[in-house]
């Protein structure tokens, strides 16, 4: 029987089965509806959507379901950011990511509300939608169609983008999730337990890693 000891494990454990990520099977497409923004906007507070957030972290090498925030920028140190610099090329270095709430239609059940989490490195998607907000000032006032190539570290994604609606969209009908504090954020003293290998800490999973 597993066993969680603790009002923050309790919580965190809570938090980690509510939260539903997007994931699409190898070869597959999903229709999506942005449920968040690039950024704040005229539009975006006028007709609902949220905004998407930026954030820097670390995931562990060895098992991706381990991450957390980076604390250099806050803290002034991060066990982590550590790690990169005495063990080069070894997955250590922080990441940027985003993370956007998007209304799922996969064709099978009811559309329901998912977070994805994609980088922003080299990423193909990330510049199609900085590219049609840039142009457009919004990436939530049509559909789009999401299709995943490739499995592990040689997935990609193509975003297509099916057009602007011109029927009103209730964005308040949907519960976005918090995508602030979808990453944990780990205290420098705890870092290096929290990355380690004990059982408890693999207990720690938050989402498949794009």
């Amino acid at each position: 029987m597993a066993i969680t000891k603790g009002l923050r494990k309790i919580q965190e454990k809570q938090d980690q089965k509510f939260v539903k990520w997007l994931k699409i099977p190898e070869g597959s497409s999903y229709r999506v509806r942005f449920l968040d923004d690039l950024d704040e906007s005229a539009d975006t507070n006028l007709h609902g959507a949220g905004v998407a957030v930026m954030l820097e972290e670390h995931t562990s090498p060895k098992d991706f379901r381990k991450k957390a925030l980076c604390t250099k920028e806050d803290e002034g140190r991060c066990w982590a950011c550590e790690q990169a610099a005495s063990k080069p090329r070894t997955g250590w270095g922080k990441r940027g990511r985003v993370y956007v709430n998007v209304l799922v239609n996969d064709g099978n059940e009811e559309p329901y509300v998912a977070i994805w989490s994609m980088g922003v490195a080299k990423s193909p998607a990330f510049e199609t939608l900085k590219e049609v907000y840039i142009d457009d000032g919004s990436i939530s006032n049509r559909e789009w169609r999401i299709k995943r190539n490739g499995s592990g570290t040689n997935t990609t994604y193509i975003l297509r983008d099916l057009g602007v609606e011109t029927e009103p969209f209730n964005f308040n009908e949907f519960e976005r999730f918090d995508t602030e504090t979808i990453v944990r954020q780990v205290p420098y003293s705890e870092q290096e337990s929290f990355y380690g290998e004990s059982q408890e800490q693999t207990e720690a999973a938050t989402g498949e890693e794009w």
